[in-house]
Formats: structure tokens, sequence, C-alpha cells
């Protein structure tokens, strides 16, 4: 499965909640059965696996990126492109941005937390 896979390349458990704090509404259940359901872990490699969002989250980025307030560089410094061009660019920009801090950031945590386990070493 592409969970298993995901999960033994970045070394991490799905068999269940192993320590440290969990992310908010990420904790373990107890199914009917009395076995532990999916791991908050699993669950956000099997939501990074999918490596897409959420139709709402993306509605949700677009209209918190409505205004944009600077212009990168890159973009100011094309002369031939009008102003609203610019402004369209950079605002897809930052929705892509957002985007990939929103897809990196549970990886980034898990790998600090492993770290930490490991070393002893907060990040």
């Amino acid at each position: 499965m592409a969970e298993s896979a995901l999960a033994s390349l970045s070394g991490v458990s799905l068999t269940g909640y192993s320590g440290g704090a969990a992310p908010l509404g990420m904790t373990g259940a107890v199914s009917a059965s009395g076995g532990t359901a999916e791991s908050w872990q699993a669950r956000i490699l099997r939501f990074l696996a999918n490596n897409q969002l959420p139709d709402w989250v993306d509605d949700h980025l677009r209209h918190n990126n409505r205004h944009v307030d600077y212009l990168d560089p890159d973009i100011a410094s094309k002369k031939s492109w009008s102003f609203n061009v610019k402004v369209a660019t950079q605002r897809e920009r930052n929705i892509a941005r957002a985007k990939h801090e929103i897809m990196d950031g549970p990886r980034r945590s898990l790998r600090a937390n492993q770290f930490q386990e490991q070393s002893g070493v907060w990040l």
C-alpha cells in the first residue's frame, strides 16, 4: 500500500500513538472491537499520499489571499506585464506557497519529533 511505503521511507510507525503531543483531532480512537483505530501518523501519511487538499481548504486559501500586499522582485520587474497580471501572478504564487506549507508542515513535524525522540535534542 502507499501508506506503508511512505511510512517506511519516513520511518514512521503506523501501529499507533507512540508519545509526544498528537496534533489536534489526530489522537488514535478505540474501535468498537477494542482495537485501536488508525493512528494519527497514519492519517497524516494517508493525507499526504493523496497529495491533494480538500476543496474547502483551497477555497479558504483563495479567500485569504484575495488581497496582495507585495510583489516579489521577479514579478515586479516585468516591464511588459500589466499591473493586473502582476497581481494575479503574485496571488497564485502566494496560494501555491500556502498549499506547500500545509502539505509539508506535518512531514517536518514528524521528522522533528523523530529526531527529538532519538537524540533528546529539541529543534
